[in-house]
């Protein structure tokens, strides 16, 4: 589904990510696990070339189903975006927009990406609310983001994400700012999410046991560095680096 060629990526001639390679296979979970600065969700937006204009991707593929996003004009990959990538961030609060119910919000995916009629739409999004698991969808549709807590917030965020069903979600720390049991549950969302639509997912994480009960494959940075890939059980289980033996050590 998705294979990462040898990317790089700079900021002022400083190199931030170094020949970072890996591949996820269809409807499997992938965790980019690794320290504060390691680069993980400068991967993430380098996937959906969303990276602040200061940083420049200099070298490198990424294959989506084949297709190099690394070749597309701006134009194209809008269309990517939302349609075949979706994306969750992880404060939800500051990635929707204060001005704008969440119902508009999650039809701009909508209408952007589809051909639905107004009606269609609106029954498709109480669906995705539905499917997230929030209740009242039909007053959810009506609130701000600020009228939301922040798990309701982050759920509605997910629904957004898988709007019209994209090939690949990527998840940066989706759950960093709710507390434990909310954890759990969006956690648990996404596993059931996978397994009734199918998602390819990557999971960026500094959370280990999130990544060990989650993800079917590891990826350890460090220094914007992969140190170490494969198997998460494997991984966890026999760590071959030294700095992925500190993590485990961490846990």
């Amino acid at each position: 589904m998705l294979k990462i060629e040898k990317l790089n990526v700079e900021v002022a001639d400083r190199a931030l990510i170094k020949d970072v390679s890996f591949e996820i296979g269809q409807g499997q979970i992938s965790a980019l696990v690794g320290g504060s600065g390691s680069g993980k969700t400068t991967i993430g937006l380098s996937i959906l070339r969303l990276l602040n204009p200061a940083l420049r991707i200099i070298s490198g593929k990424v294959l989506l189903s084949g297709q190099d996003l690394m070749g597309l004009s701006e134009n194209e990959m809008r269309e990517v975006r939302g349609k075949d990538i979706g994306m969750v961030f992880q404060e939800p609060l500051n990635a929707f927009n204060p001005l704008f119910t969440l119902g508009f919000q999650i039809d701009e995916v909508l209408r952007f990406h589809t051909q639905l009629s107004k009606a269609v739409r609106e029954k498709r999004i109480l669906e995705l609310l539905d499917m997230v698991g929030l209740p009242e969808p039909r007053r959810v549709i009506k609130s701000y983001p600020h009228q939301l807590s922040g798990g309701m917030r982050q759920r509605a965020m997910i629904a957004q994400a898988i709007a019209v069903r994209p090939k690949l979600l990527i998840a940066d720390e989706p759950t960093s700012s709710l507390d434990v049991t909310l954890q759990a549950t969006i956690m648990e969302l996404f596993k059931k999410l996978q397994k009734d639509l199918g998602l390819t997912m990557i999971l960026i994480t500094h959370d280990l046991p999130m990544a060990q009960h989650m993800a079917d494959e590891l990826v350890v940075l460090s220094e914007g560095k992969v140190v170490e890939q494969g198997d998460c059980m494997s991984v966890m289980n026999a760590p071959q680096s030294e700095y992925t033996k500190i993590l485990m050590d961490c846990m």
